[in-house]
C-alpha cells in the first residue's frame, strides 16, 4: 500500500472524533459487505456432508482408513452427516481389491484381467 496524497474527495477522521459522530450513511459503509462475498452461509442451520463431500474430504487430507473412520464417525455423532452417508464401507474398501494385490515387501496388482 502506498501514500496518497491529500485531496478533498478523500475524508480524513480526526483522533478525536468518536464513532457515533460519524454519518451513517457516510461512504467508508458503501463498501462494509460485498454483495458477490458467499463464503459466509446466512443460515443458522449446520451444513451437512454428503457421501461425495466426505469421499473428497478424505482424499484430499490423504487420511488413512482408521483416521477417516474416525472422522466420519465423530461427523456422525455431532449430526453433520446427510442422512444418506454411510462410513462403515470404509473398513471393507479393500475386500473388492485385495483379490489383485499382492504384499510381501511389494504391493502390485496381479491377476487383472486384459493386464499384460
Amino acid at each position: 500500500m502506498r501514500p496518497a496524497p491529500r485531496s478533498s474527495e478523500i475524508s480524513v477522521t480526526s483522533a478525536t472524533e468518536k464513532v457515533e459522530d460519524i454519518p451513517e450513511g457516510s461512504e467508508d459503509d458503501s463498501h462494509a459487505y460485498d454483495d458477490d462475498f458467499s463464503g459466509v452461509s446466512d443460515d443458522s442451520e449446520p451444513q451437512l456432508y454428503s457421501q461425495l463431500e466426505i469421499n473428497d474430504l478424505v482424499r484430499d487430507l490423504g487420511l488413512s482408513k482408521d483416521s477417516a473412520e474416525r472422522l466420519v464417525s465423530r461427523l456422525k455423532e455431532n449430526n453433520l452427516l446427510a442422512p444418506d452417508t454411510s462410513f462403515s464401507w470404509f473398513r471393507k474398501i479393500e475386500t473388492a481389491f485385495i483379490q489383485y494385490l499382492t504384499q510381501n515387501d511389494l504391493v502390485y496388482c496381479s491377476n487383472v484381467p486384459g493386464d499384460v
